[in-house]
């Protein structure tokens, strides 16, 4: 397939593994070695958001010392 024009439009990658809500006052008093507790547990998929729509699902693995993102799955739509 070709995309033509469209093949050199950027977008917007986020690789959401987890979030959390926190007080101000929470959030005021990390420091390093602080741990915030997210809501996905170690080892489920993380999310990949193209433009802010979720696109596909992974595993998060290391390459050449760098975070990258494996994809296991498309969503479709």
């Amino acid at each position: 397939k070709t995309l033509g024009p469209l093949s050199k439009v950027d977008v917007d990658i986020t690789v959401e593994f987890g979030h959390a809500q926190l007080k101000v006052k929470d959030l005021l008093a990390l420091h390093r070695g602080s741990v915030v507790r997210l809501s996905k547990a170690a080892g489920e998929p993380v999310d990949l958001l193209v433009n802010g729509t979720l696109a596909a699902r992974g595993s998060l693995v290391v390459v050449d010392g760098r975070l990258g993102v494996q994809v296991t799955e498309v969503i479709d739509g």
